[in-house]
C-alpha cells in the first residue's frame, strides 16, 4: 500500500495518508477475508459472487453529516434515497433487485428481474468481480488485460494475498 498510490483530497482536508488507511481498512474488514472464504466455498464446488460498489447516492448526506467530502462509496450506498437522479434510481432499483432476486433464486443478476447484468459466478473464471454502478458497469478480471481500471487499480490479488497469508493471520489472531 504505498501511499504513493493514493491522492490527497486538499479541497476536503483528506490526506493521501487518510484513503490509504481507509483502504487497508475496508481490505482487512470488507474484502480480503470475504474473497479468502469464498475461495473455500468454491473449492467445494459451490457458486461465489463477487461485487466493487461503484457508485453512492449517500455523497451528499455524508457531505451534510460530517463536513467532509470526497469518501467515496460505502457500505448501503444503494438504499437510501436522498434527492437521487435518474441514475441513483436506477442503480437503487437494480440493487435492492439483484439482492431479492439472489435470495430468492440464488442467482443475482436475471433479464427478466431488472437486475445488473453479466453478472456471473466470480470463481468460475479464477479472480473476477462485477463492477455495480457507475460509467464502467460490468463483469471484468481483477487484474490482467482483461480488467477495467476501476478493479485493477485495487489491486486485490496482491494485497488480499498479503493480508490472507498464513504469517499475517496469525499475527492478527484470526
Amino acid at each position: 500500500y504505498p501511499v504513493t498510490e493514493f491522492n490527497a483530497n486538499p479541497s476536503a482536508n483528506l490526506s493521501s495518508e487518510f484513503y490509504r488507511t481507509a483502504t487497508i481498512l475496508r481490505d482487512i474488514v470488507m474484502v480480503c477475508m470475504a474473497m479468502r472464504y469464498s475461495e473455500a466455498i468454491a473449492a467445494n464446488g459451490n457458486d461465489v459472487y463477487h461485487y466493487d460498489w461503484n457508485q453512492t447516492i449517500l455523497a451528499p448526506r455524508i457531505e451534510a453529516f460530517n463536513n467532509v467530502s470526497g469518501l467515496g462509496v460505502i457500505h448501503t450506498s444503494e438504499f437510501a434515497p436522498f434527492r437521487p437522479n435518474p441514475g441513483d434510481w436506477a442503480l437503487e432499483t437494480r440493487g435492492t433487485r439483484l439482492w431479492s432476486t439472489f435470495a430468492s433464486l440464488g442467482r443475482p443478476g436475471l433479464v427478466e428481474k431488472n437486475t445488473f447484468q453479466r453478472f456471473d459466478v466470480a470463481l468460475r473464471r479464477p479472480g473476477r468481480s462485477f463492477v455495480a454502478g457507475g460509467p464502467n458497469v460490468g463483469f471484468y478480471a481483477i487484474d490482467g488485460p482483461k480488467s477495467t481500471a476501476v478493479v485493477a487499480r485495487q489491486r486485490l490479488r496482491e494485497r488480499c494475498g498479503f493480508l490472507n497469508s498464513d504469517e499475517v493471520i496469525a499475527q492478527m489472531e484470526f
